[in-house]
């Protein structure tokens, strides 16, 4: 039986991600300087540190009931930021280290670094991309 003769139409995979030229993320890691320092911090833990998303913000599965952790001050050391979800210390560069403790010198050792969810940084994400004029733009994630 012949779908196409019946109006049928072949559900398309979403495209995947572009990957990224290290000229694209440092235009990307611009674009959201110009913008906003908290985006700047969170884009460069991911880009540059190896981080993913939940790991920085925090995330919640509701279906399958799991939480991660996002970073929280106590978590930072002098190069290094603690991993709740591995639970294992992630090596950083001592200057981000630095700019993590400006950003959040108001708040208390076990508050969260970032107030944000996963979606939102996704948001932002693809707004830096666009304004960055990345190729493919709608479909860059640096989830991981």
């Amino acid at each position: 039986m012949d779908l196409a003769k019946k109006g049928w139409k072949r559900k398309s995979w979403p495209k995947r991600s572009p990957d990224l030229t290290r000229q694209d993320g440092e235009t990307l890691l611009k674009v959201a300087s110009d913008s906003s320092y908290r985006d700047w911090l969170i884009l460069k833990l991911i880009m540059q540190s190896g981080f993913k998303t939940g790991e920085v913000v925090g995330s919640e599965d509701k279906r399958m009931g799991s939480k991660v952790e996002g970073i929280r001050l106590r978590d930072i050391g002098e190069d290094f930021i603690w991993v709740q979800r591995l639970e294992t210390p992630r090596d950083v560069e001592p200057e981000l280290i630095r700019e993590l403790r400006k950003f959040s010198f108001k708040r208390q050792p076990g508050d969260l670094v970032f107030d944000l969810s996963p979606s939102a940084v996704r948001k932002y994400t693809k707004e830096y991309a666009r304004k960055a004029r990345i190729k493919d733009w709608p479909y860059v994630t640096l989830i991981r």
